[in-house]
């Protein structure tokens, strides 16, 4: 992507075809390159909640190619070629495959003009569809313990979540809000203020379309590892049981969220890359008003039953 004043667009355009469709690969970048990526893998084998965030997705998403690293193995990398990389962009870069997005002070007609003189030439030779990912998501209690020389220890507490465009997802995820985001969720004030048994708590959702994962973690002091652990599965257990998410923590996460999506859309570059994600869904260019519609017509009833279906 390029951020840049409006009067370079037409410039952009003919930049980032260049850097698509004609990049040269030098041998000796390449190398240079992967001894950085390298690097990245080796500082985040040093970060506990990385290791168990591999660990997690190894388990909830076995079988599948989601349970594979983003980054790759190192053997891979390393053995990486000028070759196989030309070889892997030759077949996935096409134009065919791409969602070209401006936003700016900018003419469209003047814009698209410069899109198809520099994009519409291009080899066209292939259209991929997306790879149909089928999750066979756990059905019992697993439990990995990953020791490394770490400065603190980390707990995390995942489940199976609904995909994307599952009915579910937004009642889970007004749950997870409720939950763990924010100064006014339960994990805050029950388990770090009151019984301050960790400096770090939460609960977040990660929702592909092929099915997602709640996840609620913590980071304690030795000395309260376990305390911590308890405490999480009695909060865990009162949210499904005893008391679910309430109206005013329902207004309170939806309150949020609409900030939030306000807040990423004040500048250029976060305007581009919500219609970028809308653009993959089926709504495309209406997918935030759609969740906006159904957000606004959750009840707590609604998000306490998906929390009996999904915890």
């Amino acid at each position: 992507y390029l951020t840049l004043p409006s009067m370079h667009a037409a410039e952009a355009v003919e930049i980032l075809s260049e850097a698509i469709f004609h990049s040269t690969f030098d041998g000796e970048e390449l190398a240079r390159e992967k001894e950085v990526i390298l690097e990245e893998m080796k500082r985040s084998d040093d970060s506990p909640s990385h290791a168990l965030g591999r660990k997690i997705f190894e388990t909830i998403y076995a079988g599948t190619p989601a349970a594979q690293p983003i980054i790759g193995y190192e053997k891979n990398i390393e053995a990486f070629s000028r070759e196989d990389v030309q070889r892997f962009h030759k077949k996935w870069y096409q134009p065919t495959n791409m969602k070209l997005i401006g936003v700016g002070n900018v003419k469209a007609p003047q814009l698209m003009k410069h899109v198809e003189t520099h994009f519409g030439a291009a080899a066209n030779s292939a259209r991929f569809t997306e790879a149909n990912i089928q999750v066979k998501f756990p059905k019992e209690l697993s439990v990995h313990v990953v020791e490394g020389d770490y400065e603190q220890a980390r707990i995390e507490i995942s489940f199976p979540a609904p995909s994307l465009m599952d009915e579910d997802m937004l009642a889970l995820d007004m749950a997870a809000f409720a939950l763990g985001s924010g100064e006014s969720a339960r994990l805050h004030r029950k388990i770090r203020d009151e019984k301050q048994l960790t400096s770090v708590v939460g609960c977040s959702m990660f929702a592909p379309k092929f099915g997602g994962v709640i996840e609620l973690s913590a980071m304690p002091r030795d000395e309260t590892y376990l305390e911590c652990i308890k405490a999480l599965g009695e909060e865990l257990f009162r949210l499904k049981f005893v008391e679910g998410v309430t109206q005013e923590e329902l207004d309170r996460a939806r309150a949020n969220a609409k900030a939030d999506r306000i807040y990423s859309e004040e500048t250029v570059s976060g305007q581009a890359r919500s219609i970028g994600n809308a653009l993959q869904t089926p709504h495309e260019l209406l997918f935030d008003y759609v969740i906006e519609a159904k957000m606004n017509r959750l009840t707590p009833y609604d998000i306490n039953a998906a929390v009996s279906r999904w915890l």
